[in-house]
């Protein structure tokens, strides 16, 4: 049982040392970006409910971004942002959003 306890202890010191060090790390030179720009949908998945998109960090879809989804200028779902690289996301699409290839996606504004 102490042995059990030791490595949660481990674990819990670990996991504070590396939410520490990312709340002090300088963002990369692509953490600027234009949010007024959306995202394209590449692909996705309706089993598994994931989307790829052609926007990523760069124009601020970040793991967590809440977003919305549009095909002809109607809002047809939300997302949200699972993975983010500079230039590509995959969001896990929200409720019963469908979405297709060509689909715009724009981050979902604070009201």
């Amino acid at each position: 049982m102490r042995a059990f306890f030791g490595k949660i202890m481990a674990f819990g010191i670990a996991v504070f040392i590396a939410v520490g060090a990312a709340c002090f790390a300088e963002s990369p030179a692509w953490a600027t970006f234009n949010s007024s720009i959306p995202a394209v949908v590449l692909s996705s998945d309706f089993d598994s409910g994931l989307v790829l998109m052609d926007g990523g960090a760069d124009r601020g879809f970040r793991e967590g971004a809440a977003c919305e989804i549009f095909r002809s200028e109607d809002k047809i779902g939300e997302l949200m942002v699972v993975l983010s690289s500079a230039e590509k996301c995959v969001g896990a699409l929200l409720g019963e959003a469908d979405a297709k290839t060509g689909d715009v996606v724009r981050l979902k504004i604070a009201r």
